[in-house]
């Protein structure tokens, strides 16, 4: 049943009207009216050969959703909501050595693993080291004038964060984030021209190489 309110054809996932922001006025119609919606897309939402997706707005639908993964899960499909339209069933299926796209038990032992670098404790303990990264990226930044904050600013800090955490050399922090990137871009037209399959055996083969040296030299970080 189309929703109320809500422009025909109107597909969520649509890069055309999120450019421009969230479409914030059409999920709040949804969550009040329809707050499970099928939203339909008759070409097909990229690398899943369907016709559309659901669409689930209220926050104890999603809770339930992301605990019940026996249903609901992520490995089929992985859990970004749109791959590139000519994205093979088999480069999807590599998707699945990433733990966002995996389910338990796989999933429950590497987050038992992980967590344990993200303690309170552990977290304490960066956080003198983060408060002065921060400051170091906002003088850099001011110094320059003008800039992309998302790339000198917002997506700096946790970027250093994250490569502190897993004892990457701050100078591959860039990798990371651009492997990241492309793995997730979907449909963005600034990856147009990459391969997702690609990077994610880019980033497989980095995070090989480091286990291989912590089983030589083991350290204090979460690998």
């Amino acid at each position: 049943m189309p929703c109320p309110n809500l422009p025909e054809g109107f597909d969520f996932l649509d890069p055309d009207i999120n450019v421009t922001g969230l479409p914030v006025k059409e999920l709040a119609e949804v969550r009040k009216s329809e707050p499970v919606h099928w939203v339909d897309v008759p070409g097909g939402t990229g690398g899943f050969g369907d016709k559309g997706y659901w669409l689930v707005t209220k926050h104890a639908d999603v809770k339930e959703v992301s605990k019940r993964s026996d249903v609901f899960g992520s490995s089929p499909d992985g859990a970004i909501p749109v791959w590139p339209k000519e994205m093979t069933r088999d480069a999807i299926d590599l998707q699945r050595s990433v733990l966002l796209n995996m389910d338990a038990p796989q999933h429950t032992r590497l987050r038992k693993i992980i967590s344990r670098g993200f303690t309170p404790r552990a977290v304490g303990r960066l956080q003198e080291e983060l408060d002065q990264r921060a400051q170091n990226i906002a003088k850099a930044a001011a110094s320059n004038g003008q800039g992309d904050f998302v790339e000198q600013v917002s997506a700096e800090l946790p970027l250093q964060a994250i490569a502190g955490l897993l004892g990457v050399p701050q100078d591959d922090r860039d990798k990371l984030f651009r492997w990241s990137n492309e793995m997730t871009a979907g449909e963005d037209p600034e990856y147009a021209d990459i391969d997702p399959a690609m990077s994610s055996v880019e980033l497989i083969q980095y995070a090989m190489q480091m286990a291989d040296e912590r089983s030589k030299n083991p350290g204090e970080d979460i690998v």
